[in-house]
């Protein structure tokens, strides 16, 4: 009987243990706390306490088909390990867009095959792991659409953590961007008056 017991108690310590570390390498998606999603606070304690942030780095506005790079930063003071996931939607809270990654060492995308929205989040070396104070930001590119649309919103969320064992002590931030699409007609203007410029 004691032999089952310090058996269940193991498995049940390796089971906490593997939750806790499972999103090192990625996180389920839809948690960027988008319109009908939740934030990294579904699996992280301390939402909305720290004094950290989270940022989006990217022009304000696009042409349709421009490719324009993104880099998103966060930072909190005495934390250790980072972690983040985007997604873009537009003003009827639809996938808008396509992500590029470049850097596959530090970001990943995923797509979700029930809603078609992109995430694209860290990867288990993109967690910059030791590194205190702040993370080193991840870079990638998103394509505008090739149809207008009114609005186009950027929704991230991320994780400051403490790189414990579980999830106290983790802070957890959401910002979102949103940026103007240049009209068709006007962008091809812009173009041609480039050209001759």
């Amino acid at each position: 009987m004691m032999r089952k017991t310090v058996l269940l108690a193991l498995i049940l310590t390796l089971a906490v243990a593997g939750s806790a570390q499972a999103y090192t390498s990625g996180v389920p998606t839809g948690l960027t706390g988008a319109p009908g999603e939740s934030n990294c606070a579904a699996c992280h304690d301390d939402y909305g306490s720290g004094s950290g942030g989270i940022s989006i780095s990217m022009p304000y506005a696009c042409a349709p088909g421009e490719t324009l790079e993104i880099t998103v930063d966060m930072h909190h003071m005495g934390q250790q390990k980072w972690g983040f996931e985007m997604t873009c939607l537009d003003e009827l809270d639809e996938p808008c867009g396509d992500f590029i990654i470049h850097d596959h060492d530090r970001t990943q995308l995923d797509v979700d095959g029930d809603t078609g929205r992109q995430y694209v989040m860290h990867t288990g070396f993109g967690t910059d792991e030791g590194h205190m104070g702040m993370c080193l930001g991840w870079t990638f590119e998103w394509v505008c659409p090739q149809d207008s649309h009114p609005q186009v919103t950027f929704y991230v969320s991320g994780v400051a953590a403490n790189d414990g064992s579980g999830t106290n002590g983790d802070y957890v931030y959401t910002e979102t961007l949103a940026i103007e699409q240049t009209p068709v007609e006007a962008a091809s203007w812009g173009r041609i008056k480039r050209l001759y410029q």
